[in-house]
Order: C-alpha cells, then structure tokens, then sequence
C-alpha cells in the first residue's frame, strides 16, 4: 500500500469512524459525576434499608451489614472491567470500588459520608502494635449525630467510632464490634471529594489504569486451592521490569509458609514470554510482602511443566483415585508417587515399575534438566548464609538423619520419632494458645469447633452463625479451626507436620530425647539431600495448584489488556510524529481515542486501540 492510498484510508475511514465515537463518549469519560445508572442503584439499594424512626447508626450499621458485595477481584478478570461503577459490580469488587458502592448507599440515606484514600495502613489491637506490614486501602466515614463520626470499613471489618490523632497519624476505633479495639496507623490520608473520586474511576478504567490497579496488587479469593490450609492467591505488575506475578502464599499450621510465584512478561500482542516458577519461604506476610523471605529456587515454566505432566501422567493410572491426592500439603500424593518408582530427590528409584505408566526417557531427561539447575542454584542461595534458609535446610536434614536413626534402631513410633501423645499434646498447646490470643473468638464458633471434632452434624444453625459472623474472623481462628481439622480427621497429615516442628522445637532448646540427642551437624551433602526433597516438594505442592498459580483461567483477559496497554503506550508516545506528518486534526483525533479509552476498554479489552496502533505504525513509516 503506497503513502496515498494509506493517507486516503485515514481520512476517509479511520478519522471519521474515531470522530464518531469520540462524539459518543466524550461527554461521559470528561464528567465529574457518577453515571445515572449508579444513582439508581444505590437508590434501589437504601430502599432495602427501612428504618421507621429515622436511627441513623442503625442506618449505617445497615450499610455496613447488607451491601451484599465481598472482597475480590475474580469477578474482574472475568468481565475484564477493573474498575466498575456500582451499578456494574455483581458480587465482588476491590476495597476502591467498593467504597463507591458503600459511599452511594450511604448518601442516599442521608449519612453524609466522606471517602479517605490512605497509605501505609496498618491496623492493631494496640498503639504499640505497629509492627505489620503496611499497604494502601480506601474506607469512608458518615456522620450519624454523635460526637465522632462513624468509621465504616468492611472490608477490614471495622465500624465504630473514630479518633483521630493527625500528629501522631493515628485513627482508634474503641468500640468496633466486630474486632475489638483497633488502631489504624497509616502514613498518608487523603480525602477524596465525590469529583476527586470520578476522574480516579475514570482513570483507573484506562489501559494505564488498568495496569495502576494490578501494580497496587490484588487478591483473587479461591479457598479452594489450599483446602485444609490458609492460602491464597494474588495478581501483581512490576512496571519496571515489565512483569506480570501471580503469588500463592500457603500457611500451614506449625509449618514454614511457602510462597509459590508464577512470573510472566508480554509483547505486543498481549501474548506469554518467558514464563517461570519461583519458590520461596517467608515468616509473616501481608498484601504481598513477605517478611525475612528467602528464595528456594527459579525454574523455567517448560522444566516445570515436563515434571507436571509426569505428576499427571502416573496419577490418572487406572489404581489412582486422582480425589486422594487433591489437598495442598498432604503427603499422600507424594507416597502415592514414591509407591510407583519416583524418587522424592528426583532420581528414578523403581524403573521396572515407573516404565509401565510413563515413557522412562522422557523421565530421565526432565530429572537430569532439575537436578542440574537444582546443583546449581544451591550453590547459589547457600552462599547467601540466610538465616531462614540454613533453618529451613539444616532442621529437615537433622530431622532425616534423627528418623534413619530411630528406625534403623527399633526405636521409632510407627514411622515417627515422637509418640502420638506428644505429637498430640503439641498441637493441642497451639491450639489453646490460639484461643487465648483470638479475643473475637464466639462462643458458637467454638461450639462448632467441639462438634466437628466429635464427629457430629453441624446442621444449619451453624451455617447461619458463620454468615453472620464472617466478618469477625481472623487468621488466628482459622489457624485454630485447620489444626482442630488435622488433628481428628487427618492424623497422618498432621502427624508428619507435628513430628518435624517437634524435633525442631526440641532440637534448639537443647532437649531431645537421649537416644537421639547425640546426633552429629549434617554435613554438606546431607544438607544438599534435605534441599532437593524440600524442592520437589515444592514441585509437587505446584502440581496441585498449577492452573491457578499459571492464571489458567484469565490469561485470555490478561492478554487483552497488555495487548492494549501497549498500544495505548504507542499512541501515546508516537502522537508528535504523527502530527508532523498528518496535522493537528489526525493527531486530535488518536488524542481523543485515548481520553475515551476508558469507556471503549472495560469489556475484556477492545481491538480498536491495537487496531489504531499498527495502524499508526503504518502510517508512521511510510
């Protein structure tokens, strides 16, 4: 296509088609105001809270208890709309959207609420407890004609009262029904005025806005992938190396926290490259920061993958019941592969057996790929001295030579180095410690808790409480529920974790039994051995959770908008040249289609801004 054919297509076809939609959405993406159909939304939503006398606190606990709508991003990587107006949002939303959905209902109602965006938030039980790692949140306040305006924050489960120290930037809620006392530390609090709050939702609605939200890094809720544990999963953008990271931090109870972390960057098509795995271990964490984190290893997703697909491969054997095998941290899938020739140190161990369900070449060849790249990153994080690491890595190696020892010698308990009494006694000191620090502990709650532990029907009385009380639980009590579960229903699972943090426990205070407190520091290769289980326990934990750590199920929306986003960058960048070369009307027009994007880019992402981007490259280089 020659330069006048390509000036003629432009003015012709794609000026006047972008003139037109600008004329379409220019007036709603310039306004400061919420859409009309918010407006009736959140009408149709006071309407639902009926309050004959007029009480306004009633009014606003109201708010807090009936919007119907739980923390989560999921919903917007199904709609690809990041960032809805209320009257779009279903289920779930993020803590900004939400607040615009709180923040409506309570006008409506006649609260006079005022919107706070803050940074550094960290919320205690106590003005000394300042210790968590902070992030960034979104809450309003309404006035209810008391003295202090009434915080309402449900997403961090906190309605009461406010003071409000600006020196010393601190915000208590004495009387919060749902936690106790809290005290909110924070570094920065802005307030939004209505307007501020529009043009940040019609920002945020934009291709850069779209990846301003996944920098901030969000939460997707799916309980399901940890099961009888705590974990999680999260969406990040790091705008400076250009990479996308999905992270699943798994607790489990008396055990160190893994962190599973799939990292990924796009090109211009919106299209994967360089797809890795990354394990690490960390102590404490919030909102994906990770404190006293240690890497375990980095893996090309293509290594990983050949390894999952051996995983599979052995466990859809017509003797596997692919069900036993489905829960994050249980050992029985790693037995199960143990049983039928793989080595947990990824050596082959029964070939004669291993070669009947799985090509053996294919075997070798993805465990020679492992073991050489697990040679050499230990040799690389070893020499680092972590404090973490060498704990990690020097207690399970203590651990294996403690059990060859106790059961070469007759001395062990079934398989164990500790007696099921002390394993249980273990456990059950956590547990009641627990239940000493939970202070929004409900007696019902506990009740729940005897009954399951009993073997009893919980009926529906429970299930109702729960609802109720969904929001006054902390990890604390779901740390306490897990261990109830595994101690009574999951012997095996618990014993393996009890036995392990048991002889940590007594091997650092010095106090382990006598016929095994003689045991000699492992050596290097022992510490390498106990390395190489640890990683392919890793390997198989990230088999179990491999399509929600790859972002399996919203890679086809994550595509479309970095396909978009970098069009959108093109544009943008390159508008100067273009109005060199074809005037100001051209380059006001491609200046519009970006001011409108974040009308035309909720819906799962829109080829138009791709489409004007090659086209301009056309256009550019001719």
């Amino acid at each position: 296509m020659g330069d006048k054919d390509i000036v003629k297509d432009l003015n012709k076809i794609i000026l006047p088609k972008l003139e037109t939609l600008i004329k379409q959405h220019s007036k709603r993406a310039n306004s400061t105001k919420f859409p009309r159909k918010s407006l009736y939304w959140a009408k149709k939503k006071a309407k639902q809270i009926v309050d004959p006398k007029g009480n306004l606190k009633y009014k606003a606990k109201a708010v807090y208890d009936n919007m119907r709508i739980e923390y989560g991003f999921e919903e917007s990587l199904n709609t690809g709309n990041f960032a809805p107006w209320p009257h779009e949002v279903k289920k779930e939303a993020e803590c900004l959207t939400y607040l615009g959905c709180a923040y409506l209902t309570a006008k409506e109602l006649g609260l006079n609420p005022r919107l706070f965006n803050v940074f550094g938030v960290r919320d205690s039980l106590s003005v000394k407890d300042k210790d968590k790692l902070p992030m960034e949140h979104a809450f309003m306040d309404v006035d209810v004609r008391a003295k202090r305006r009434l915080i309402i924050d449900i997403q961090m489960s906190m309605i009461g009262y406010a003071s409000h120290d600006k020196k010393k930037r601190i915000i208590r809620v004495d009387d919060n029904y749902y936690t106790g006392p809290t005290v909110r530390h924070y570094d920065n609090l802005i307030e939004l005025t209505p307007e501020q709050y529009v043009k940040k939702i019609q920002f945020l609605r934009t291709p850069h806005g779209s990846m301003k939200i996944l920098e901030e890094g969000q939460k997707i809720d799916r309980y399901e992938i940890g099961k009888y544990f705590s974990c999680n999963l999260f969406i990040k953008y790091f705008p400076e190396n250009e990479e996308l990271e999905a992270h699943v931090d798994l607790d489990i109870p008396l055990s160190a926290n893994r962190l599973f972390v799939y990292k990924s960057r796009f090109d211009d098509k919106g299209k994967s490259l360089d797809e890795r795995i990354k394990f690490a271990a960390y102590r404490e964490s919030c909102w994906l920061q990770y404190k006293d984190r240690v890497d375990i290893g980095t893996y090309n997703l293509g290594t990983i993958n050949q390894l999952w697909d051996i995983f599979k491969t052995v466990l859809v054997t017509k003797d596997s019941n692919a069900s036993r095998h489905g829960n994050i941290g249980d050992n029985k899938l790693i037995d199960y592969l143990v049983s039928k020739g793989i080595g947990d140190d990824f050596s082959i161990r029964d070939k004669h057996t291993l070669e009947k369900i799985v090509d053996i070449d294919t075997v070798e060849r993805s465990f020679d790929a492992m073991n050489d790249e697990i040679e050499r990153q230990y040799a690389e994080i070893s020499c680092q001295d972590d404090e973490l690491f060498n704990y990690i890595i020097k207690s399970l190696a203590m651990y294996n030579k403690a059990k060859e020892k106790v059961i070469a010698a007759g001395e062990d308990y079934d398989g164990f180095v500790f007696t099921r009494e002390e394993r249980t006694k273990y456990v059950h000191e956590h547990i009641e410690m627990w239940e000493k620090l939970d202070n929004t502990s409900r007696e019902s709650y506990f009740q729940f808790l005897k009954a399951t532990a009993d073997g009893k029907k919980t009926g529906s009385y429970y299930i109702k409480k729960s609802r109720m009380n969904s929001r006054k639980s902390n990890k604390k009590k779901r740390q306490t529920h897990k261990l109830y579960y595994l101690s009574i229903y999951h012997r095996k699972r618990y014993d393996m974790i009890a036995d392990k943090q048991l002889f940590a426990k007594k091997n650092k205070e010095g106090s382990l039994p006598e016929h095994i407190s003689a045991l000699e520091e492992p050596d290097e290769s022992e510490k390498y051995s106990a390395y190489k289980r640890i990683v392919f326990e890793y390997c198989v934990n990230s088999y179990q959770m491999r399509n929600e750590l790859t972002l399996k199920e919203y890679k086809k929306c994550l595509e479309s908008k970095f396909k978009d986003y970098k069009a959108y960058n093109y544009i943008e960048q390159n508008l100067g040249k273009f109005e060199e070369k074809f005037g100001k009307r051209g380059a006001g027009l491609f200046r519009g289609l970006l001011d409108i994007s974040g009308e035309l880019y909720v819906n799962k992402g829109n080829s138009l801004l791709y489409d004007a981007a090659e086209a301009l490259k056309i256009i550019i280089n001719s």
